[in-house]
């Protein structure tokens, strides 16, 4: 008998559900409130994910619109990314201050 085909429209929807999933888990660990700000390595570890699958869903549309990147930088030089809300609550004025008049902004392309 011949192999059966798999349906790709099932295959989509699976992969969007996934991705779902992992934008869920993303937003859970950027919202632990131990930080307010997290680097790739440390969402990635929290989620149990390779950091190349979170760069790539912290570029996604959805979350695009969510995230923000922190206008310091952790101690090692990696970006830090928090959520919008939360950088709203618990950034210090003088992180407000340089991300208002930074002119140097970092964005989501620079996720390595």
């Amino acid at each position: 008998m011949f192999p059966r085909k798999k349906n790709p429209k099932s295959r989509q929807s699976c992969t969007r559900q996934n991705d779902e999933s992992i934008d869920q888990q993303i937003l859970k660990a950027l919202s632990n409130t131990k930080f307010k700000a997290r680097t790739v390595s440390g969402i990635a570890a929290e989620i149990k994910q390779p950091k190349i699958l979170v760069v790539e869903r912290l570029r996604s549309e959805i979350l695009k619109s969510q995230v923000k990147i922190y206008p310091r930088r952790a101690k090692n030089g990696s970006i830090l990314i928090t959520t919008k809300a939360i950088f709203d609550q618990k950034a210090d004025l003088i992180d407000k201050f340089i991300d208002v008049f930074s002119t140097n902004h970092l964005g989501l392309t620079d996720v390595k």
